[in-house]
């Protein structure tokens, strides 16, 4: 994220510099505790399992966009084709690549 500003970032926009320094400090030299991690990932999944859907969005900048996607064991992924580069990190269980 931090790599990506120049792509993101808009000086003249809501999101000030005095706003980021600290985050950005804050995440360099303290990363993110696997607790707080965990945390906010119960909190993301609570709500989209509120929605009923099986994907939330919890991050979108202009480059890029991140989200909670969950599929029961054995499910099946609904989505299409898409023009989007993805990267998955698999919390439980495995994934299954049909051909």
């Amino acid at each position: 994220m931090i790599n990506w500003i120049y792509q993101w970032y808009k000086p003249e926009g809501e999101l000030q510099a005095q706003t980021l320094i600290p985050q950005f400090t804050d995440l360099i030299f303290g990363g993110i505790s696997r607790e707080d991690f965990f945390d906010s990932l119960s909190a993301i999944d609570q709500q989209r399992a509120e929605s009923g859907k099986q994907y939330r969005e919890f991050l979108r900048v202009p480059a890029m966009s991140a989200g909670l996607y969950v599929l029961p064991a054995g499910g099946t992924d609904s989505q299409r084709p898409h023009h989007e580069d993805e990267t998955y990190y698999v919390i439980r269980g495995g994934p299954i690549q049909s051909g």
